[in-house]
């Protein structure tokens, strides 16, 4: 938790000098932004019985918004954070899903709430499956233009045991289309295993390049 707190503080401070995938800052009714990013993140698994580092692969994220008009807009998320094979026969699997509602409170920033659905499976010498959770999540986005072609933005986010903190830059290498390279790292804790007696927390954090169209 010491971890989280310091990342948030951290963003909150360089929110005004660091640089993602710029998101979508017009609310207007029909205002879109569709965005595609590949990520080669660290995933990480850990019980009472010790801590696994899975070995890298490159994943891939999509992602939906779509504004509702009156300051108001609706999100969907697709992360994909799957294990290269570690230890010579070991994997681990894991797709997340978000829900978000978002609401502007000024024009650099917007709050959000939605559900964040997990699912996937750790294979070692057994194979066990991830029970599914959704969990609720809330949280902030500031958005701020640097110049004409350059775009910074973060997000944080705090839920029902998993958190989120992102942060990164957009640059127009298009009208309307934004080139991205931003740090993503998530955490949720306490999931149970199918046929495993101990809870585990599982952590993702790396960073990811991609490409947003807005129409």
């Amino acid at each position: 938790m010491k971890k989280i707190i310091s990342m948030v503080i951290a963003l909150s401070v360089l929110s005004f000098g660091v640089v993602c995938a710029a998101p979508l800052n017009d609310f207007s009714q029909g205002k879109t932004s569709a965005e595609f990013s590949i990520t080669n993140p660290k995933l990480e698994t850990s019980d009472s019985s010790g801590t696994t580092d899975w070995n890298k692969k490159t994943d891939y994220d999509f992602g939906v918004t779509v504004g509702l008009g009156n300051n108001h807009a609706l999100q969907y998320k697709y992360q994909n954070m799957d294990s290269d094979t570690t230890y010579g026969y070991a994997t681990a699997k894991a797709d997340v899903q978000e829900f978000n509602y978002l609401t502007k409170i000024n024009n650099n920033m917007n709050w959000f709430v939605g559900l964040h659905h997990l699912s996937g499976s750790l294979d070692y010498v057994y194979s066990y499956d991830i029970k599914e959770v959704t969990k609720l999540q809330a949280g902030i986005t500031g958005v701020y233009p640097v110049n004409n072609t350059t775009t910074e933005w973060f997000t944080v986010g705090l839920g029902d045991s998993n958190y989120t903190v992102e942060a990164g830059v957009g640059y127009a290498i298009a009208q309307n289309t934004d080139l991205n390279l931003f740090y993503r790292y998530k955490k949720f804790t306490d999931l149970e295993l199918d046929g495993y007696s101990r809870k585990i927390d599982a952590e993702s954090s790396g960073f990811g390049l991609g490409v947003s169209v807005k129409f």
